[in-house]
Protein backbone atom coordinates (compact mmCIF):
# COMPACT_ATOMS: atom_id res chain seq x y z
CA UNK A 1 0.00 0.00 0.00
CA UNK A 2 2.82 2.38 0.89
CA UNK A 3 4.56 1.57 -2.40
CA UNK A 4 1.37 2.30 -4.36
CA UNK A 5 0.88 5.59 -2.49
CA UNK A 6 4.51 6.56 -3.08
CA UNK A 7 4.14 5.79 -6.79
CA UNK A 8 1.15 8.12 -7.17
CA UNK A 9 2.83 10.87 -5.14
CA UNK A 10 5.88 10.67 -7.40
CA UNK A 11 3.72 10.54 -10.53
CA UNK A 12 1.74 13.67 -9.63
CA UNK A 13 4.97 15.42 -8.61
CA UNK A 14 6.52 14.65 -12.00
CA UNK A 15 3.42 15.95 -13.81
CA UNK A 16 3.48 19.18 -11.79
CA UNK A 17 7.20 19.68 -12.36
CA UNK A 18 6.81 18.95 -16.06
CA UNK A 19 4.01 21.52 -16.44
CA UNK A 20 5.96 24.14 -14.50
CA UNK A 21 9.09 23.44 -16.54
CA UNK A 22 7.18 23.62 -19.83
CA UNK A 23 5.48 26.92 -19.08
CA UNK A 24 8.78 28.23 -17.76
CA UNK A 25 10.36 27.29 -21.10
CA UNK A 26 7.94 29.50 -23.05
CA UNK A 27 8.16 32.34 -20.53
CA UNK A 28 11.96 32.06 -20.41
CA UNK A 29 12.10 32.15 -24.22
CA UNK A 30 10.11 35.40 -24.22
CA UNK A 31 12.44 36.87 -21.58
CA UNK A 32 15.45 35.82 -23.66
CA UNK A 33 14.02 37.34 -26.85
CA UNK A 34 13.21 40.62 -25.12
CA UNK A 35 10.21 41.04 -27.47
CA UNK A 36 7.13 38.95 -28.25
CA UNK A 37 4.58 39.73 -30.94
CA UNK A 38 1.89 37.11 -30.21
CA UNK A 39 1.00 34.04 -28.17
CA UNK A 40 -1.66 31.41 -27.70
CA UNK A 41 -2.01 30.50 -24.02
CA UNK A 42 -4.27 28.12 -22.13
CA UNK A 43 -4.47 26.80 -18.59
CA UNK A 44 -4.18 23.13 -19.55
CA UNK A 45 -3.99 22.94 -23.35
CA UNK A 46 -0.46 24.25 -23.95
CA UNK A 47 1.19 27.54 -24.86
CA UNK A 48 3.01 29.00 -27.86
CA UNK A 49 4.85 32.32 -28.34
CA UNK A 50 6.15 34.08 -31.45
CA UNK A 51 8.85 36.65 -32.13
CA UNK A 52 10.18 38.08 -35.38
CA UNK A 53 9.01 36.33 -38.53
CA UNK A 54 7.96 32.89 -37.32
CA UNK A 55 10.46 32.08 -34.57
CA UNK A 56 8.52 30.40 -31.80
CA UNK A 57 8.62 28.43 -28.57
CA UNK A 58 5.85 26.06 -27.57
CA UNK A 59 4.95 23.42 -25.00
CA UNK A 60 2.20 20.82 -24.59
CA UNK A 61 0.26 22.05 -27.64
CA UNK A 62 -1.65 19.46 -29.72
CA UNK A 63 0.50 17.46 -32.11
CA UNK A 64 -1.77 18.47 -34.99
CA UNK A 65 -0.98 22.13 -34.25
CA UNK A 66 2.77 21.69 -33.75
CA UNK A 67 3.03 19.87 -37.08
CA UNK A 68 1.31 22.74 -38.88
CA UNK A 69 3.49 25.33 -37.11
CA UNK A 70 6.65 23.45 -38.06
CA UNK A 71 5.38 23.12 -41.64
CA UNK A 72 4.71 26.85 -41.91
CA UNK A 73 8.09 27.64 -40.38
CA UNK A 74 9.65 25.81 -43.32
CA UNK A 75 7.68 27.97 -45.78
CA UNK A 76 7.77 31.64 -46.66
CA UNK A 77 4.39 32.37 -45.03
CA UNK A 78 4.16 34.75 -42.09
CA UNK A 79 2.06 33.46 -39.17
CA UNK A 80 -0.30 36.27 -38.15
CA UNK A 81 -2.14 34.66 -35.25
CA UNK A 82 -2.83 31.36 -33.51
CA UNK A 83 -6.00 30.68 -31.53
CA UNK A 84 -5.98 27.65 -29.20
CA UNK A 85 -8.72 26.39 -26.88
CA UNK A 86 -8.42 24.36 -23.68
CA UNK A 87 -9.73 21.26 -25.48
CA UNK A 88 -7.34 21.45 -28.41
CA UNK A 89 -9.35 23.34 -31.01
CA UNK A 90 -7.08 25.63 -32.97
CA UNK A 91 -6.83 28.04 -35.88
CA UNK A 92 -3.77 29.49 -37.62
CA UNK A 93 -4.05 32.72 -39.63
CA UNK A 94 -1.11 33.20 -41.99
CA UNK A 95 -0.06 34.93 -45.17
CA UNK A 96 -2.65 37.11 -46.87
CA UNK A 97 -5.98 35.75 -45.62
CA UNK A 98 -4.89 32.09 -45.46
CA UNK A 99 -6.01 29.79 -42.65
CA UNK A 100 -5.70 26.30 -41.26
CA UNK A 101 -7.91 24.97 -38.47
CA UNK A 102 -8.90 21.95 -36.42
CA UNK A 103 -12.30 21.26 -34.84
CA UNK A 104 -13.55 24.84 -34.88
CA UNK A 105 -17.34 25.43 -34.79
CA UNK A 106 -19.11 24.57 -38.06
CA UNK A 107 -20.86 27.95 -38.25
CA UNK A 108 -17.51 29.70 -37.82
CA UNK A 109 -16.11 27.69 -40.74
CA UNK A 110 -19.01 28.77 -42.94
CA UNK A 111 -18.58 32.40 -41.91
CA UNK A 112 -14.85 32.34 -42.73
CA UNK A 113 -15.45 30.72 -46.11
CA UNK A 114 -17.93 33.49 -47.01
CA UNK A 115 -15.68 36.32 -45.82
CA UNK A 116 -12.66 34.92 -47.63
CA UNK A 117 -14.68 34.36 -50.83
CA UNK A 118 -15.93 37.96 -50.69
CA UNK A 119 -12.34 39.16 -50.13
CA UNK A 120 -12.99 40.86 -46.82
CA UNK A 121 -10.07 41.79 -44.59
CA UNK A 122 -10.39 39.72 -41.43
CA UNK A 123 -9.00 41.55 -38.41
CA UNK A 124 -9.49 39.00 -35.65
CA UNK A 125 -10.99 35.56 -35.03
CA UNK A 126 -11.69 34.08 -31.62
CA UNK A 127 -13.66 31.09 -30.30
CA UNK A 128 -14.00 28.79 -27.29
CA UNK A 129 -15.02 25.21 -26.49
CA UNK A 130 -18.72 26.15 -26.11
CA UNK A 131 -19.18 27.00 -29.83
CA UNK A 132 -19.04 30.74 -29.07
CA UNK A 133 -17.11 32.79 -31.62
CA UNK A 134 -16.59 36.31 -32.98
CA UNK A 135 -15.00 37.48 -36.23
CA UNK A 136 -14.09 41.15 -36.65
CA UNK A 137 -13.55 42.20 -40.26
CA UNK A 138 -13.28 45.39 -42.33
CA UNK A 139 -17.04 46.04 -42.51
CA UNK A 140 -18.05 45.00 -38.99
CA UNK A 141 -18.29 41.82 -36.95
CA UNK A 142 -20.05 38.46 -37.18
CA UNK A 143 -20.73 36.28 -34.17
CA UNK A 144 -22.41 33.18 -32.85
CA UNK A 145 -25.74 33.57 -31.07
CA UNK A 146 -24.67 35.54 -28.00
CA UNK A 147 -27.96 36.84 -26.64
CA UNK A 148 -26.60 40.28 -25.75
CA UNK A 149 -23.60 40.65 -28.07
CA UNK A 150 -25.20 43.30 -30.29
CA UNK A 151 -26.09 45.37 -27.23
CA UNK A 152 -22.55 45.06 -25.84
CA UNK A 153 -20.94 46.06 -29.13
CA UNK A 154 -23.29 49.02 -29.56
CA UNK A 155 -22.66 50.16 -25.99
CA UNK A 156 -18.90 49.83 -26.41
CA UNK A 157 -18.94 51.65 -29.75
CA UNK A 158 -20.81 54.59 -28.25
CA UNK A 159 -18.33 54.81 -25.36
CA UNK A 160 -15.03 53.82 -26.96
CA UNK A 161 -15.29 54.02 -30.77
CA UNK A 162 -15.14 51.23 -33.36
CA UNK A 163 -14.55 47.61 -32.39
CA UNK A 164 -10.94 46.64 -33.24
CA UNK A 165 -10.75 43.02 -32.10
CA UNK A 166 -12.19 40.54 -29.62
CA UNK A 167 -10.85 37.67 -27.53
CA UNK A 168 -12.84 34.99 -25.68
CA UNK A 169 -12.16 31.83 -23.72
CA UNK A 170 -14.43 29.39 -21.92
CA UNK A 171 -15.25 31.83 -19.11
CA UNK A 172 -14.68 35.40 -20.29
CA UNK A 173 -14.55 37.89 -23.13
CA UNK A 174 -12.72 41.12 -23.96
CA UNK A 175 -13.97 43.51 -26.61
CA UNK A 176 -11.24 45.96 -27.65
CA UNK A 177 -12.40 49.27 -29.10
CA UNK A 178 -10.48 52.28 -30.41
CA UNK A 179 -10.39 54.01 -27.02
CA UNK A 180 -11.14 51.35 -24.42
CA UNK A 181 -12.37 47.88 -23.50
CA UNK A 182 -15.41 45.98 -22.33
CA UNK A 183 -14.86 43.01 -20.02
CA UNK A 184 -17.46 40.28 -19.73
CA UNK A 185 -17.37 37.21 -17.48
CA UNK A 186 -14.17 36.04 -15.81
CA UNK A 187 -11.44 38.56 -16.67
CA UNK A 188 -8.83 39.08 -13.93
CA UNK A 189 -8.50 42.48 -12.26
CA UNK A 190 -4.73 42.19 -12.70
CA UNK A 191 -5.19 42.14 -16.48
CA UNK A 192 -7.63 45.05 -16.41
CA UNK A 193 -5.17 47.12 -14.35
CA UNK A 194 -2.25 46.22 -16.64
CA UNK A 195 -4.20 47.23 -19.76
CA UNK A 196 -5.15 50.53 -18.15
CA UNK A 197 -1.45 51.26 -17.51
CA UNK A 198 -0.17 50.11 -20.94
CA UNK A 199 2.00 52.72 -22.69
CA UNK A 200 1.78 51.22 -26.19
CA UNK A 201 -0.97 50.58 -28.71
CA UNK A 202 -2.38 47.16 -27.80
CA UNK A 203 -3.24 45.12 -30.89
CA UNK A 204 -3.54 41.63 -29.37
CA UNK A 205 -4.77 40.25 -26.04
CA UNK A 206 -4.76 36.62 -24.89
CA UNK A 207 -5.92 35.49 -21.43
CA UNK A 208 -7.02 32.36 -19.56
CA UNK A 209 -9.72 31.68 -16.95
CA UNK A 210 -7.08 31.12 -14.24
CA UNK A 211 -5.51 34.54 -14.79
CA UNK A 212 -2.56 34.11 -17.18
CA UNK A 213 -2.44 36.84 -19.79
CA UNK A 214 -0.48 38.45 -22.61
CA UNK A 215 -1.00 41.66 -24.53
CA UNK A 216 1.22 43.40 -27.03
CA UNK A 217 1.59 45.59 -30.09
CA UNK A 218 2.77 45.05 -33.65
CA UNK A 219 6.35 46.03 -32.75
CA UNK A 220 6.78 43.24 -30.20
CA UNK A 221 6.29 45.33 -27.05
CA UNK A 222 4.32 43.20 -24.62
CA UNK A 223 3.21 42.50 -21.08
CA UNK A 224 2.90 38.93 -19.89
CA UNK A 225 1.81 37.17 -16.72
CA UNK A 226 2.12 33.37 -16.75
Amino acid sequence: MKRILLFWVLAFTCIALSSARDRFYVKNSIDRWGLCRNVAITDRGGDIAFVGTNKCAYDRIPTSLSKQIDNLNDSAFFINDVQLSEKGRWLISYGDGLMRWHRIPAMLKNCLYELITDRHQIKSITFNDHSDWIVVYDNGQVRSSFSRMEDWVNEGTQKHGALRFAQINNEGMILAFERGYMYLGNVSQKLKDALREANFDVTVIKFTPEGAYFFGDQKGNSKIYM
